[in-house]
């Protein structure tokens, strides 16, 4: 049975499954081949069914006013560099943070591993927010992204906040 946002209460091993449902549903033609890796450090590796690139994910479940560390942008990319090597084909990397924002270090390297020809894309509270707006989403979907995002928002009403109080 589904628990309904409500109810549901993530916790980070629940976030981690929540960021690979978004990652699929912005991409459909996605395939897992593993869930979370102790090993590589990333919290799901897929590939695409058409193009054969892989997605390497992260999830990381911060507050919404805790900048992202420049540790998580260097670990997916460290992690998504070793499933480049050990499937011999390019990995985007995705990052999912329930996070509204970068540290200095991880703007600089973002725009680093841009410079060097690597894909990574940030899906942020915004974005996340932004998601559960889309029709196409699944209400499912739509649950426990707002329950993710209720659980870390700010508590402030701040610009962000008081418009995901009322969505949310």
């Amino acid at each position: 049975m589904t628990k309904l946002a409500k109810e549901f209460a993530p916790q980070n091993a629940d976030f981690e499954v929540l960021a690979q449902q978004v990652v699929v549903a912005l991409n459909p033609t996605l395939e897992q081949i593993r869930g979370p890796s102790n090993e590589a450090g990333d919290d799901g590796l897929f590939r695409d069914t058409e193009t054969g690139q892989l997605t390497t994910v992260e999830a990381k479940h911060l507050r919404q006013q805790t900048a992202l560390p420049q540790k998580h942008i260097i670990n997916v990319d460290e992690a998504a560099a070793r499933n480049e090597e050990l499937y011999g084909v390019p990995s985007k990397r995705v990052i999912v943070t329930t996070s509204d924002s970068l540290t200095l270090g991880s703007k600089k390297k973002v725009k680093q591993i841009e410079a060097e020809g690597r894909q990574i894309e940030i899906l942020n509270y915004r974005a996340l927010h932004e998601i559960t707006k889309d029709p196409g989403t699944s209400p499912e979907l739509v649950q426990r992204i707002k329950a993710s995002l209720n659980k870390k928002a700010r508590r402030t009403k701040g610009p962000i906040s008081a418009e995901a109080d009322e969505d949310v």
